[in-house]
């Protein structure tokens, strides 16, 4: 009995311990390749990387090594068993559905406090995704199973004045929205390749398709990248009515202004909040994939705006701390700028009442 308590122990020691870093898992099981995977595992070192491929998948040779690479897909067990310590996944631009099971364990993964799901899409172009929109309803598929309002319209967004020598190299402005410390993600991040990007909108509780710039947008739902007020929409399939795609649900061809191209919905009462990232360009894979750092001889921060969406999610902010507290700083002084300048206003305003009494005064008519 002696002997068995020691093992017990450590036993539950065992079971209780988790890495040290954060573990983020990406999925290439779902036709996804492997373009920027290496600058990918770049943008968090510190991180446990975890690659999910299909029997037979080539990875590249990085300077920075995955963890763990697990062959099946979210219907494996080794894949769930792995998927259940995550805190991180990320679905970067699927060519192929996900069943329903996969669906199934992504969700009960999701239920868990502190997760954060990044699913990224594509346009509607017939290219990775056929002629079937197939990352757009692949993550949609997630996103309804998880409960976010969050989705991917079927469309297809340019930019005439932000891009990299064509409309559609969209070039996204990082403007998130000051809230959840959202504005922490554009620290050293202001321009990132969204190379030929769908556009995020929201779903209301009636299933009604709505653009994430709607005044009665939830508070919860948060704009991170968007285009130039010169963005349009453009539709390439379906090419006519009835033939294969799906037109717009909340946006319409022809339409112009700017457009979110990358959205977060921040789920919980309380920390640790749950977050859902759509991107309609993928961190990695794709064409040309958003980890980026320079794109048709235009300098961008792919990098470094991949690093802060991660670490703001996880609410692990690191170096951001400094960016946070300059910000604070800021509002602070700006405040007390505007009192200073109150008080100023108020004694400029006495000092004009006493003069114009003063001369009532002599005037005698007071």
């Amino acid at each position: 009995m002696r002997r068995l308590v020691p093992l017990l122990l450590l036993a539950a020691l065992a079971f209780a311990a988790r890495p040290a870093g954060p573990v983020i898992l990406l999925d290439f099981s779902h036709g996804e390749n492997t373009r920027g995977l290496c600058e990918m595992l770049a943008t968090v070192p510190e991180a446990y990387w975890v690659l999910v491929v299909p029997e037979g998948f080539q990875l590249p040779q990085c300077g920075i090594s995955p963890t763990k690479v697990v062959t099946g897909n979210f219907e494996s067990p080794s894949v769930v068993e792995e998927l259940k310590k995550a805190d991180v996944l990320i679905i970067g631009q699927p060519t192929k559905y996900f069943t329903d099971a996969e669906i199934k364990n992504i969700a009960n993964w999701f239920k868990e406090p502190g997760k954060v799901l990044w699913c990224a899409a594509d346009s509607d172009y017939p290219a990775q995704g056929g002629t079937m929109e197939a990352a757009q309803h692949a993550c949609n598929a997630i996103f309804e199973a998880v409960g976010t309002k969050l989705r991917f319209d079927y469309v297809s967004v340019e930019d005439v004045k932000c891009n990299a020598g064509a409309p559609y190299r969209v070039i996204g402005k990082v403007k998130p929205d000051p809230k959840y410390d959202a504005q922490i993600i554009a620290f050293g991040a202001e321009k990132v390749l969204f190379h030929g990007p769908g556009a995020v909108a929201w779903v209301d509780e009636q299933g009604n398709w709505r653009k994430l710039t709607d005044p009665e947008t939830p508070e919860n739902l948060i704009k991170i990248v968007v285009t130039t007020d010169q963005g349009r929409i453009v539709e390439h399939q379906p090419r006519a009515p009835g033939a294969p795609g799906e037109f717009g649900k909340a946006h319409a061809v022809g339409e112009t202004g700017t457009f979110v191209l990358m959205a977060a919905e921040v789920i919980g009462e309380e920390a640790p909040y749950n977050v859902v990232i759509a991107s309609g360009e993928s961190p990695y894979g794709g064409y040309q994939p958003m980890v980026t750092f320079r794109y048709k001889d235009k300098s961008l921060d792919g990098p470094r705006f991949v690093r802060n969406v991660l670490l703001w999610s996880l609410d692990y902010y690191s170096e951001l701390k400094v960016a946070k507290q300059m910000a604070e700083g800021q509002a602070q002084a700006m405040a007390a700028l505007g009192t200073v300048q109150t008080l100023s206003y108020v004694s400029l305003g006495l000092a004009a009442l006493a003069l114009v009494l003063g001369v009532l005064l002599v005037l005698g008519i007071i």
